[in-house]
């Protein structure tokens, strides 16, 4: 696959949340709001694309859908050019090792009833049963990568700060060596030292490694700084797309204006 081929296309990706109002069954009516409407995106492979919207626009079930864990209603995903909306868990497993999601939640992402070493080693034996002699190894190179020693090996997630905990959880999505990583406000709730800590070691990673990033967030100068692409989402529909010098400089939809005006003024 040359550098130029799409690895990821999203074509008229629908869904909606339903809920049904507490009343009488004969007067109760589902309700529901579109959290996706029609969005259609495609990713170049080492490419690196921001997603930016405010909060509830549908950056994250759009993320949650390309990682297949949200079904779409309608709509198509494709990874390296295969239809993969709509497939089972057991099928989608081995796309998991070409693909890796960080979650905002770093809470629910790691397991708080078991140690980071134990964490890494049950992502590693169930991707590379074959290759379990290299673990060590492995390991002591990705923790070296994310700015981390082996101290935090032997500490529950509980124990360590909220940047460590964020570089714990991009070492394991490092650990199965994806070719696209959708990482979701990987920066949310950290202070601006490691805020900046994270942003480098992206864009290091993503030098390094040829990865193919989509990078989910609110934060206009993250994205600035390390995205090449930019997609806008409000209300669940992408409203523009264009590179980083065109939405900062040339926004053409009144929702982009709005949200690159509110960061100049920062």
């Amino acid at each position: 696959m040359t550098k130029s081929e799409t690895v990821l296309e999203i074509a008229g990706a629908t869904k909606e949340y339903r809920t049904n109002y507490f009343l009488p069954r004969l007067f109760s009516r589902p309700t529901g709001f579109p959290a996706l409407n029609n969005v259609s995106l495609s990713v170049k492979k080492g490419e690196v694309l921001g997603i930016i919207g405010e909060s509830g626009s549908g950056k994250t079930t759009l993320g949650k859908s390309i990682v297949n864990l949200t079904k779409l209603d309608q709509g198509d995903i494709k990874l390296f050019g295969e239809k993969t909306n709509g497939l089972s868990q057991k099928k989608f497993r081995p796309l998991r090792k070409d693909i890796q999601m960080i979650f905002q939640d770093l809470d629910a992402a790691l397991n708080s009833n078991m140690k980071t070493n134990q964490i890494f080693w049950e992502i590693y034996r169930t991707h590379y049963p074959k290759q379990k002699a290299q673990y060590h190894k492995i390991i002591n190179e990705i923790l070296d990568d994310v700015y981390l020693t082996n101290s935090v090996l032997n500490k529950f997630p509980t124990e360590l700060s909220g940047g460590q905990k964020r570089r714990v959880s991009i070492a394991a999505v490092l650990l199965v060596k994806p070719k696209i990583i959708i990482a979701d406000e990987p920066t949310s709730g950290l202070d601006a030292h490691v805020q900046r800590l994270i942003m480098h070691l992206l864009q290091k990673l993503q030098r390094q490694n040829g990865l193919t990033l989509v990078l989910i967030s609110h934060d206009l100068g993250l994205v600035k700084e390390i995205c090449q692409q930019i997609a806008v989402m409000y209300r669940g529909t992408i409203v523009e797309t264009g590179s980083i010098q065109k939405i900062f400089h040339q926004p053409t939809h009144a929702y982009t204006q709005q949200l690159i005006s509110a960061y100049q003024q920062l």
